[in-house]
Parts: structure tokens; sequence; C-alpha cells
């Protein structure tokens, strides 16, 4: 993907990949930069790396009693997701993601499958 800034993007995405040492639900992330990189690893590991270089943080991911041990990963995130939305309809704030960034993200989907699909690139505005 190219965005108006002129940067590209690569993006890579699979839920149903045969790799060896699968571990879904966690996903996995590295941006790169002209100043380095950063990496959400196996095991919730997040690492920066520059120059000088890398620093390890281990994420702790919240656990529930009534979520499947297997997904906990995305039982955390929806009750963080919850949260911020009671806050948003107790105090009226705007939520941290809306339905406005949803329909967005549908959008980038839908627009890449097609682009896929036709092998094309199609523009978004």
């Amino acid at each position: 993907m190219k965005m108006i800034s002129g940067i590209h993007c690569n993006v890579e995405l699979s839920y149903a990949s045969k790799i060896e040492h699968d571990r879904f639900p966690e996903t996995y992330i590295l941006i790169e930069g002209e100043k380095g990189s950063i990496e959400l690893a196996p095991d919730f590991w997040l690492r920066t790396t520059t120059e000088s270089g890398t620093h390890s943080v281990k994420i702790n991911i919240p656990r529930y009693g009534w979520a499947d041990e297997q997904y906990g990963v995305v039982h955390a995130s929806i009750v963080d997701a919850n949260k911020d939305f009671l806050k948003m309809i107790c105090k009226q704030e705007q939520a941290e993601t809306t339905g406005e960034d949803n329909l967005k993200t549908l959008e980038l989907v839908f627009t890449a499958e097609q682009s896929a699909r036709d092998n094309r690139t199609i523009e978004i505005n």
C-alpha cells in the first residue's frame, strides 16, 4: 500500500497458514522505520530496536476465569473495548475506536481483496 505521505506499507495477514510453530490467536507485528523497528513477538514480547540497541518488555495479558485460556488475549481485548465503550456512554466522551474508524477499516479490507482479485492498484481517498 502506498500512503498519502508516499510511504509504502507491506502487510501480510493470515489466519489459516500452516506453519511449524503456530501460535494462533497471537498476532505478530513488525514495523520498520528510518530510525529502527518495533516488534510484537511471540509470548507478547514488545521489542524496540534503534542504533543504541534493543529494549524488550513483556506485555502481561490479563486472565479471566470465564475465558477460554486458548483465547485469553482475545477476551482481554474485548474487556478493554467494552470498558471504553461504557465510558463513552456514561460520560458522553469519544471512544478510542469509533464506528467511523471501523468503517474505514472495512473499506481497506474490501478494497485490498478487490485489488488482489483484479490484480490492480486501487486508490483510496
